[in-house]
C-alpha cells in the first residue's frame, strides 16, 4: 500500500467520470467507456470535474479527487449498461428487454410499481438497476 506523500507524487492524469451509480453496495463508475468498482473507505463525490485525476500503470488504478483528497482504488466491474423503453414495474419473473437486444428475467419478489424506463445497468451478470430506483434486483440473463 503507498503512503499518501506516494500517492500525491504520482504522474496523476485528468480523467472524466461520464457517470456513477451505486450498486449491490459497490460503487462504480464509467470512465472512458470502461466501468470500474471504486474500493475506498468513504464513497466518492457524485460531483466530478478538472478536480478529478486518475493513476493507471500496468493494470492498477487509484482514483483520486483534489478538492476532498479522496483516494479510491479501482477495479474493472462486469457492466451492461443499456436502455429500457417499456418498464412499468418489478415483479417476479419480469422480462426486461433492453435496446441492446439482451433479455433479463428477474428472480426474485420484490414488487414495484415504477415510472418510464432509462438507463439499465447489470452488475455481475446477476442484479439489474432501472434509471434512478434504489433497487438491486436479481435477474438471469434469457438472450
Amino acid at each position: 500500500m503507498l503512503t499518501h506523500n506516494e500517492l500525491t507524487s504520482l504522474p496523476w492524469s485528468l480523467v472524466v467520470i461520464a457517470d456513477s451509480k451505486i450498486i449491490a453496495n459497490h460503487q462504480i463508475l464509467e470512465i472512458n467507456g470502461n466501468f470500474y468498482s471504486a474500493h475506498s473507505s468513504s464513497i466518492f463525490p457524485n460531483h466530478y470535474n478538472q478536480q478529478t485525476r486518475w493513476y493507471n500503470k500496468g493494470g492498477q488504478v487509484i482514483l483520486f479527487e483534489l478538492q476532498s483528497g479522496t483516494f479510491a482504488r479501482l477495479e474493472p466491474a462486469d457492466i451492461i449498461k443499456s436502455t429500457v423503453d417499456e418498464f412499468d414495474g418489478f415483479e417476479y419473473g419480469k422480462v426486461f428487454e433492453l435496446r441492446n437486444g439482451q433479455k433479463w428475467r428477474q428472480t426474485d419478489g420484490l414488487n414495484s410499481p415504477c415510472s418510464p424506463g432509462g438507463t439499465v445497468w447489470v452488475f455481475n451478470h446477476s442484479i439489474i438497476r432501472v434509471a434512478n430506483w434504489n433497487f438491486d434486483v436479481p435477474v438471469q440473463l434469457l438472450k
